[in-house]
């Protein structure tokens, strides 16, 4: 295969959609213990209130429970993996032979965000 502008980009989109569809066929595991907040800036922090005393029976004067505040801040990172292909595969038009592999990019990159949140727990 020649390679030019056209043949590159035929090779990307082939090599874009692979990975796509391999990307949305597997569902996050990490919505079920957590909650994804977005984030617009480098770092965000988060004030939470501490344990919420419970109810009691209301027996002569009230009894004020005071609540405690937290916080802590998570700096956002960024994540990212490139590849290449080998010219010779690209000329020889062997990109058939890297569909798993692409797939297998996909799967690791579906399962990243798992690995960060249940990385989390002891």
């Amino acid at each position: 295969m020649i390679l030019n502008d056209n043949t590159m980009r035929g090779a990307f989109v082939a090599f874009n959609t692979v990975f796509n569809k391999a990307f949305q066929e597997l569902e996050n595991q990490y919505p079920r213990v957590a909650m994804e907040v977005p984030s617009g800036t480098r770092d965000e922090t988060y004030a939470w209130l501490g344990a919420v005393p419970s109810m009691r029976e209301w027996i002569g004067e009230r009894e004020a429970k005071n609540l405690s505040a937290y916080g802590y801040t998570i700096k956002n990172k960024d994540f990212e993996l490139t590849v290449a292909v080998p010219r010779n595969d690209l000329e020889d038009d062997c990109i058939g032979v890297y569909k798993p592999m692409f797939q297998d990019l996909a799967h690791n990159a579906r399962r990243h965000s798992d690995k960060l949140v249940f990385g989390l727990f002891p």
